[in-house]
């Protein structure tokens, strides 16, 4: 898809990272080692995706270099933050909308009190046992009742929301889409090891904690946060994290753009989808139209940690 405003024009493109959507199962290049927890063969992924979608231009010559804004949601958050930190040159700017990756259950029991239970027990790494037992299980069997249930947790008890009146419409529909993505071929399976994989994160939330801060810091293109104050799954008040790591970038970069959505959930671009849009589109034409006047500086992609 294309879109367009005064003095430009973008393509969009909207893959589903593994596990995801339509793209079910993917294999990773050789290389990756087994503790990136996906994360590195996400970043692989989206690299193989933006390189197979590159065209020539109109007179036939080889595309020219890829200038990107990245849009991640969730987890998809955590690896346009990541991707943006090995490929900074690629990189204009990045809209992370509730973003997964620096803050962790593990580390804030008060988040217990007053977010989604289910959440919380299933990314519990003290409930790992039972959680492998489930994620065999939902590799056969994804029940649409349960899905419906886990979709009605992401949607947030907020009812301030702009499309508050069709929420419960639009929550049925996106645990419908859901459940009929899931049927595919492959999904479920590669869906449940990605769960698990997060899952793998909780228990091990010292290490990703340090990268993702790493991660954020190296970053020197603008970033827009998006949060729903009713988000019981990654909840508002880790905003402040996210704030404190991009905040320690170098004076080049610019504070992150912060938006918060009164009485929305976890899934911010379905409950709100033309404020959250247009929040991104403000971000996306401020990321292209002032790249020419930002000064230049050599890009160095980060380096992760050391695994003990």
């Amino acid at each position: 898809a294309t879109a367009a405003g005064p003095g430009l024009a973008v393509e969009v493109l909207a893959p589903d990272l593994p596990g995801h959507g339509l793209t079910g199962q993917w294999t990773a290049p050789a290389g990756i080692g087994s503790w990136a927890g996906g994360r590195a063969a996400d970043v692989e992924f989206l690299r193989e995706v933006l390189t197979s979608t590159s065209r020539p231009s109109a007179m036939g010559v080889a595309p020219k270099r890829q200038r990107l804004v990245l849009v991640g949601h969730s987890l998809g958050a955590a690896v346009a933050v990541a991707y943006a930190a090995k490929h900074p040159e690629d990189v204009l700017g990045a809209v992370l909308v509730a973003p997964w990756g620096l803050e962790y259950r593990s580390a804030r029991p008060e988040e217990w009190e007053f977010c989604s239970p289910l959440i919380s027990l299933g990314l519990s790494p003290r409930f790992r046992p039972l959680v492998a037992v489930v994620l065999a299980v939902a590799k056969l069997v994804t029940p649409l009742p349960l899905v419906r249930l886990i979709s009605r947790s992401a949607f947030g008890q907020g009812a301030d929301c702009e499309a508050a009146v069709a929420s419960r419409a639009a929550r049925r529909r996106a645990a419908d889409r859901m459940h009929a993505l899931m049927l595919r071929e492959g999904n479920r399976a590669a869906l449940a090891q990605r769960l698990a994989e997060l899952v793998a994160e909780e228990a091990d939330h010292k290490h990703w904690r340090a990268l993702m801060w790493i991660q954020l810091a190296s970053l020197r293109c603008p970033v827009q946060l998006q949060w729903g104050t009713a988000d019981t799954w990654l909840p508002v008040t880790r905003v402040g994290s996210f704030r404190e790591a991009l905040a320690s970038r170098s004076e080049v970069a610019p504070p992150p753009d912060v938006r918060l959505f009164p009485g929305v959930g976890h899934c911010v671009a379905e409950q709100e989808p033309r404020l959250s849009a247009v929040a991104a589109w403000e971000h996306i034409q401020s990321s292209l139209l002032d790249v020419s006047e930002a000064p230049q500086t050599p890009h160095r992609p980060c380096q992760e940690p050391k695994i003990h």
